[in-house]
C-alpha cells in the first residue's frame, strides 16, 4: 500500500487514465463524423468531471506537499502544471464544439482533443513511474531493515 509513501497519487493516476480513455474515445469520434454533437458533449462533460476531480485531489496533495519527499514534491508540481492545461483544453473543446456543432472535423477541435489525450497520457505515464518508484523504494527499505542494513534515504 502506498498511502504512507505518497497519499492520493493513485487517485490522481486513475483520473488521468480515465481522461486519457475519454479523450481517446473523442479522437475516435472524429473518424466517425456521423456521431452527433451530443455524443461529443457527453464525453467532454465526463472529461470535465474527471479534471475537476483531479483538481480537488491536487489541492489535497498541495496541502501536504511540504511533508513529502523531494521526488514526490516534483511529481505534485508536474501534476499542478498539467491540470490547468487539461481544464483549459476541455473548456476550449466544449466552447468550440458548442459553437461548431456541425463542423467538429475542423483542425481546431482536433487540436483540443489531441491535446487532451497527449497531456493525460503524459501525466498518467509520469504518475505510473512515480508509483513504481514508491513501491521499489518501500521494498528496498523493508529488505534493508530485514537484513539489518543501515537505512538509506
Amino acid at each position: 500500500m502506498l498511502a504512507p509513501l505518497f497519499p492520493n497519487i493513485q487517485d490522481v493516476q486513475t483520473d488521468a487514465r480515465l481522461i486519457r480513455s475519454q479523450a481517446d474515445r473523442l479522437e475516435s469520434y472524429e473518424r466517425g463524423p456521423q456521431l452527433s454533437w451530443q455524443s461529443h458533449a457527453a464525453k467532454l462533460d465526463a472529461i470535465k468531471g474527471e479534471v475537476n476531480d483531479m483538481g480537488r485531489k491536487l489541492c489535497r496533495l498541495e496541502t501536504i506537499r511540504r511533508t513529502l519527499a523531494p521526488w514526490q514534491q516534483a511529481e505534485v508540481d508536474r501534476i499542478a502544471g498539467v491540470v490547468p492545461r487539461l481544464a483549459s483544453e476541455t473548456r476550449g473543446a466544449i466552447l468550440f464544439g458548442g459553437d461548431h456543432q456541425h463542423t467538429l472535423w475542423l483542425a481546431t477541435y482536433e487540436k483540443y482533443t489531441d491535446s487532451l489525450y497527449n497531456q493525460s497520457s503524459k501525466l498518467a505515464n509520469s504518475i505510473n513511474e512515480a508509483v513504481k518508484y514508491a513501491r521499489v523504494s518501500k521494498d528496498y527499505r523493508e529488505v534493508s531493515h530485514e537484513l539489518g542494513l543501515p537505512a538509506a534515504s
